[in-house]
């Protein structure tokens, strides 16, 4: 066992003895009842158990209820609690009181008897029978030594408190020779003069009180020893209670035999002295079996702090070669120790280090972290781990991972232990690769730009040929409808005007005219058809919404795909390019509907938003994997996404295989 078990193991002792004490005065307390209880109500056994014996003065009895009360209160409540201790003094002066006017009496120093005050004649009818009533010397003597007792046994560890205990030791000597008198029948044991015997149970209650003192302090004074953990108390413990017990039942055992005429005197000394030898040789193996067990546990002790030192040199082996630095500091963080790399790393020997902090060596940099913030989340947490920059004997820089946890003892902080490892060039590496990625990064935006600037002009550019191309297509349109046109009208005139005059040719000759006049009509609207393909005029003439409509109806005749068109009923002013863009895309979407879709209807509807138009269109055809048509950049849907967004607006596709197909496009206004 360590020390720290062996006090441990003291503290208990004394803790049970405390709670022995305050049992004991509370035995007294009742007994002291009892007695006063036996005066009131004339019961002989309360106040005297052993019937032809000295009865308990009721004075004795108060006053031993005083003491016991006195007693519990100074041993329950500390010092600075004043009313407690005020009460518990004030009953231990009247303890004194009492013993001391008893002492003055006896010695005809003061003829009043404090003894008589009580019970006055129920004492008197005691005396006429011949019965010892008066409080004895002794008795007396034990009241003034107990009260004293309890006024210095509560004070700190000096010589009142070495008082109470050497006071409340010879009560305890006077109260167990008393005892022994009354088991023995010697009288001289109980009665310092034969005519005023000390009461039976008053002997129990000075010896319980005594012992109650005695165990209250036994952590200091001459019971310090005995109430120790160690071995030596131990056994002074068990060797004072068989002194004090074993000779003494034996004794009387003896007697009991030569009362009872069991045996003669002979014998029974024989008897007493063949038991204390036997009794004497059980205590000698007992002891001898104590302390071979205490040899044989400091022996395995001793193995145990070989292989500990052993394991202890080991490990400063281990501390000495490994690779990083191990600082271990006290809990003021003062360096306890500091292994060969840590000499290397920071340029300090072991003795240079021993004493100091680990701020004032190293000098930590923590960067943008306060290191009083670090050492209060260190102590509140019990460990930190993190990077800093550390500085060496020659005062240079150096960056280091440090991890560090609190050494905790007895639920304190007794220390701490430190890992630390130089990353030095980790860092620089790191800060190599950080900035390497920030020029990268650079690199990437301006390049990044520039596609963005490339992208921005070919947008622009491909809105530019858009632009160009509807121009074109319009200027065509007009020039096939109105010169092809008007020529066409005219040729269909003629051929008109000459299949008149030829009324009366042959049969022949009329259908050759009727026939080219049935070309000239489909020439005529193959040229509108066209023309209307290139740019139609709805566009220009009404406006974005009846040019879907339109669209629309047109779409239905020439693929027999009916399409559900819905639009506000206003007049809606934009600008050409985007009346334009929108159309374009709208008759991009059927155009794939007809060619790809094998839809059996189209439904579209336009929204007017405060500040943009929302254009939904869907078919219930076949669909497909919006994924799969993006890896394949279908021309179709990438024109009409870019004539969206050539517009500032966003299109959105939805479509899966068997469900249809669903397009949003939105138009900033």
């Amino acid at each position: 066992m360590d020390p720290h078990s062996y006090e441990n193991a003291g503290k208990r002792f004394r803790f049970r003895l405390q709670q022995i004490a305050g049992y004991q005065s509370t035995v007294v307390l009742c007994i002291a009842l009892l007695v006063i209880a036996g005066w009131l109500l004339r019961i002989a056994f309360f106040k005297s158990p052993l019937a032809g014996h000295a009865a308990m003065n009721p004075m004795s009895a108060f006053t031993l209820l005083a003491a016991a009360i006195a007693f519990l209160l100074l041993q329950s409540f500390t010092p600075t609690e004043k009313l407690p201790n005020l009460i518990g003094r004030t009953l231990a002066f009247l303890v004194i009181g009492v013993g001391a006017c008893a002492i003055l009496h006896d010695l005809g120093l003061l003829r009043w008897r404090i003894d008589e005050l009580l019970f006055i004649a129920e004492m008197r009818e005691h005396r006429l029978a011949g019965e010892p009533t008066s409080m004895a010397i002794n008795s007396a003597i034990c009241f003034v030594f107990i009260g004293l007792a309890l006024l210095f046994f509560h004070d700190a560890p000096g010589p009142r408190l070495a008082t109470a205990q050497y006071l409340a030791l010879l009560v305890s000597m006077v109260a167990f020779f008393s005892i022994i008198g009354y088991l023995y029948k010697v009288e001289k044991f109980y009665g310092v003069f034969a005519y005023i015997p000390m009461a039976f149970h008053s002997a129990i209650c000075f010896l319980l009180l005594s012992l109650s003192l005695l165990f209250a302090t036994s952590g200091a004074g001459f019971m310090q020893p005995f109430t120790s953990g160690y071995l030596g108390s131990q056994v002074s413990r068990m060797l004072v209670a068989a002194a004090l017990t074993v000779p003494v039942a034996l004794g009387w055992l003896r007697l009991l035999g030569q009362w009872y005429e069991l045996f003669s005197v002979e014998f029974g000394v024989a008897i007493l002295v063949s038991m204390i030898i036997l009794f004497m040789l059980l205590l000698i193996w007992y002891t001898v079996k104590l302390i071979n067990e205490r040899d044989q546990q400091k022996t395995m002790a001793a193995v145990a702090l070989q292989k500990s030192e052993e394991l202890t040199r080991y490990n400063a082996t281990l501390l000495q070669n490994i690779s990083d630095a191990i600082i271990s500091t006290d809990s003021h963080f003062r360096v306890v120790s500091w292994n060969r790399i840590a000499e290397e790393m920071y340029g300090y020997t072991k003795e240079e280090v021993i004493g100091k902090t680990m701020a004032e060596l190293v000098k930590p940099d923590y960067g943008k972290l306060n290191r009083e913030d670090i050492v209060a989340a260190y102590l509140k947490n019990g460990f930190w781990r993190g990077q800093a920059i550390h500085h060496n004997k020659n005062g240079d820089p150096f960056y280091v991972l440090s991890s560090s946890s609190l050494i905790r003892k007895d639920g304190g902080n007794s220390g701490t232990v430190a890992v630390i490892t130089d990353i030095t060039e980790r860092v620089l590496m790191e800060q190599r690769m950080q900035q390497f990625n920030e020029e990268l990064e650079i690199q990437v935006q301006e390049r990044t730009q520039e596609i963005a600037d490339a992208n921005e002009q070919l947008r622009n550019l491909s809105a530019h040929i858009d632009n160009l191309t509807e121009q074109e297509r319009k200027r065509i349109s007009r020039e096939i409808h109105d010169e092809l046109g008007q020529q066409l009208t005219g040729l269909k005139m003629d051929i008109a005007w000459l299949s008149k005059r030829s009324a009366g040719q042959e049969e022949p000759i009329k259908q050759k005219f009727t026939g080219l006049l049935a070309l000239t009509d489909e020439m005529v609207k193959t040229v509108r058809r066209i023309s209307t393909d290139l740019r139609p005029a709805v566009l220009d003439d009404l406006g974005l919404l009846p040019a879907l409509e339109w669209y629309s109806h047109d779409f239905k005749k020439r693929f027999d795909i009916p399409v559900h068109v819905q639009v506000p009923d206003i007049t809606l002013d934009l600008p050409m390019e985007k009346v334009t863009g929108i159309f374009r895309a709208y008759q991009e979407f059927l155009t794939n509907v007809a060619r790809h879709a094998n839809a059996t209807q189209v439904t579209a509807t336009v929204e007017l938003q405060p500040n943009e138009l929302i254009l939904r269109m869907a078919d219930d055809g076949k669909g497909f994997d919006p994924e799969k048509i993006r890896r394949k950049k279908t021309l179709g849907l990438v024109g009409m996404q870019e004539r969206i967004s050539n517009l500032g607006g966003n299109c959105e596709l939805d479509s899966a295989p068997g469900e249809g197909t669903r397009v949003k496009m939105t138009v900033p206004l």
